[in-house]
C-alpha cells in the first residue's frame, strides 16, 4: 500500500520508453525488455565473440549477452547509464547478465570478475566507470569477488568509435598494465566490458592480464552487430 502511494507521487518509469512501471518491473518495463535482442551465446561456446579472438588470445570462454544495434533500446540505455549518471542501471544490467549465466548452466569457476577500466581523465568527468558497474552486478548475482582496481588503463586513448581494425589496435596497444601482478596470480579471471565491436580494446586488456593468471575469460553486455 505505502509502495502504490508513493508510486503515484514519484512514479517510476521505464528507462526505454518512458511508461511508469508495475511493482514487479524493475528500471524496464516487460514490453521493452522483451525487445531487448539475446544473443544466446552463452548457450553457444563457438559463438561469434569466441571466434573474434580465435588466434589472438587464448580464452577459456567469450560471449556477449545481447546484440548492439544502432539506434535501438540496448543502444540508448547503454548511452544513458554510460554518459547520462545512472550508474544503477548499469548494475541492473550486470544482474541481468549474471541471470544468464545461470540460466545457460555455465559451471561458474571464476574466481574474481575485472571490470574494464577506464582512464583517470575519463573517470574524473564521469564520476563512475560503466564497465565497474556491470562488473558489480555480475559479481553480486555470482556471488563472485569484483577486482575493480586490479587493471589499470595507463594511457589515454581517443575514441574507438570512427577508426578502422587496424587503427582500432594501433590506438589501444599497450594501454593496460596490472597493477598488483601476485593478487590474481593462478586465477581464473572474467573480464567485462559494456560493448564489443572488434575486439581490439578487449585483447589489449587480455594480453596485460595473460602472464599473471591461470585462465581468462571475456564477457560483454552487447555485440555490434
Amino acid at each position: 500500500m505505502l509502495t502504490n502511494l508513493m508510486n503515484l507521487f514519484y512514479p517510476h518509469c521505464c528507462e526505454a520508453c518512458g511508461l511508469s512501471l508495475t511493482n514487479s518491473e524493475r528500471y524496464l518495463c516487460l514490453s521493452c525488455f522483451g525487445k531487448l535482442p539475446s544473443t544466446n551465446f552463452l548457450h553457444w561456446p563457438e559463438n561469434p565473440v569466441a571466434k573474434m579472438f580465435y588466434g589472438r588470445v587464448d580464452l577459456k570462454m567469450a560471449a556477449a549477452t545481447y546484440y548492439y544495434h544502432k539506434d535501438s533500446i540496448l543502444q540508448r540505455l547503454v548511452h544513458r547509464f554510460k554518459y547520462k549518471e545512472t550508474p544503477h542501471l548499469a548494475v541492473w544490467f550486470g544482474k541481468c547478465m549474471g541471470e544468464q549465466f545461470l540460466e545457460a548452466g555455465i559451471p561458474i569457476l571464476f574466481d574474481a570478475i575485472v571490470p574494464m577500466p577506464l582512464h583517470p581523465q575519463k573517470y574524473k568527468v564521469r564520476g563512475y566507470n560503466q564497465a565497474e558497474e556491470l562488473a558489480r552486478g555480475l559479481a553480486l548475482k555470482l556471488q563472485l569477488p569484483l577486482m575493480a582496481d586490479y587493471l589499470r588503463r595507463k594511457s589515454y586513448n581517443n575514441s574507438q568509435t570512427r577508426k578502422g581494425r587496424v587503427d582500432r589496435w594501433e590506438n589501444v596497444e599497450g594501454i593496460f598494465e596490472v597493477r598488483d601482478q601476485g593478487t590474481a596470480s593462478c586465477k581464473h579471471v572474467l573480464l567485462i566490458d559494456d560493448v564489443v565491436t572488434t575486439g581490439a580494446t578487449m585483447e589489449s586488456a587480455a594480453q596485460a592480464l595473460l602472464p599473471y593468471v591461470d585462465a581468462l575469460s571475456i564477457v560483454c553486455l552487447g555485440v555490434t552487430a
